[in-house]
């Protein structure tokens, strides 16, 4: 059974999925207390994924409300996890900087990921940016004019599309970065260099034996609040990384696997269940989709690969009206698709919006809210020999009852 699970972390993302034994995140963080995220964290640990290992690791984007609970889970002198793959949208050699200063914050240790994945900025003939994915390694892993300890074996370059087993995953990443947003990246690494030069040392490892790390912490803040593309500018959420994924076997999947979409107060029995014959999930991020020459460009991208399998769609920026583009409205099927909005109860920014909500029931597109009070939670039945699969769940248990295999029925507990 392949489960997923969007915990209910209040106004931020914190998104898990176990396909049979490998185990993916999507962002990890939330705008309320840290502690807050942390108790999610340990359950995630104890109930979904005791291997002590996340084999794919992916970041949206560096905001705090995606990434606060990094440190607790892969971060520290014992981190909770290690990581196969982490994978973050690329879009300039300097970028990686903000990486490392990133690692070096939450005290990650690089030795604990395997690989760090990059995924450039979309290509389109008819959509122009100022972003260089091009990537420029050296033999010492000087990427960006700095020795930065990240050694070229270490990173690769990920292309829109990535396969494990029998599980697809595709990629999107888009931005626009201004000329300030340039500068301020140049100047980062200028201020790092003149750092480094003040203490006569080469690499950001020696220069962190003489200094704290709060004075780094200092020097990467003030250059975040010039970069829309990190800061906490609620009105710039272009850049997230967006991701699909779906069993690789479409023509069989379609038939045999049916999700099961979950939502429920965490501490109480499931109040919905539905089945679906799409299969498909895709996790938008903060991404803004109002500009219509980017939704351009997203759109062929959903063409080639969501096609007319999507089953669940996670709104873009916690259900944000300023990042919803109506034309969304086309992936969705009616009575046959779901939309979720992550969000914090008491959020001042009306996320999400009623608006989308009253699009979305127009069509027949059921909406789920996952907040403090609500998480949200669904299962791919894997169908082998293309048997059909009955899913039924009753009103106060936490059993599903598995129908059409040769053995009979069983059952199959969730908790």
């Amino acid at each position: 059974m392949n489960r997923f699970i969007n915990y209910p972390v209040g106004q931020g993302f914190f998104y898990a999925g176990k396909i049979r034994d490998y185990n993916i995140v999507y962002d990890c963080g939330t705008k309320n207390n840290v502690a807050f995220i942390n108790r999610f964290i340990e359950i995630y640990k104890k109930e979904f994924n005791c291997s002590g290992k996340i084999d794919m690791l992916i970041i949206s984007h560096f905001h705090k409300d995606h990434i606060s609970g990094l440190k607790e889970l892969i971060g520290g002198k014992k981190p909770n996890f290690k990581v196969g793959k982490l994978v973050i949208p690329y879009y300039n050699p300097e970028y990686l900087l903000l990486l490392k200063l990133l690692l070096i914050s939450f005290e990650i240790n690089e030795n604990n990921i395997e690989e760090i994945c990059l995924v450039p900025v979309y290509r389109d003939e008819n959509y122009t940016n100022n972003s260089d994915s091009n990537f420029t390694f050296s033999e010492n892993g000087d990427m960006s004019g700095i020795n930065l300890n990240l050694p070229e074996s270490k990173i690769s370059k990920k292309n829109d599309e990535y396969v494990q087993d029998y599980w697809l995953f595709n990629f999107f990443n888009l931005s626009d970065l201004n000329e300030k947003e340039l500068n301020s990246l140049k100047e980062l690494k200028e201020n790092i260099l003149d750092l480094m030069k003040l203490h006569g040392v080469n690499e950001i490892k020696d220069l962190l034996s003489l200094i704290k790390v709060s004075e780094l912490r200092i020097i990467f803040n003030k250059h975040l609040k010039n970069i829309s593309i990190l800061s906490n500018n609620d009105f710039e959420n272009n850049s997230s990384l967006c991701v699909y994924h779906r069993p690789l076997f479409l023509s069989e999947f379609k038939k045999c696997c049916l999700p099961i979409l979950s939502p429920n107060y965490y501490e109480y029995p499931f109040t919905c269940c539905m089945t679906m014959k799409s299969t498909g999930t895709l996790l938008s991020g903060d991404i803004d989709l109002k500009d219509t020459r980017r939704f351009d460009c997203f759109k062929k991208w959903l063409e080639n690969n969501v096609a007319d399998n999507l089953a669940i769609l996670y709104l873009p920026h916690h259900g944000a009206i300023a990042n919803w583009n109506n034309g969304l409205l086309g992936y969705l099927k009616s009575g046959e698709s779901a939309a979720v909005a992550s969000y914090g109860i008491a959020n001042t920014y009306k996320h999400p919006d009623g608006e989308i909500i009253s699009k979305l029931s127009e069509q027949d597109v059921k909406f789920f809210h996952c907040n403090e009070l609500n998480k949200f939670e669904y299962f791919i039945i894997d169908a082998y020999n293309k048997k059909s699969i009955t899913l039924m769940k009753y009103n106060n248990t936490n059993e599903v009852l598995e129908y059409g295999r040769e053995d009979n029925s069983r059952k199959i507990t969730t908790d």
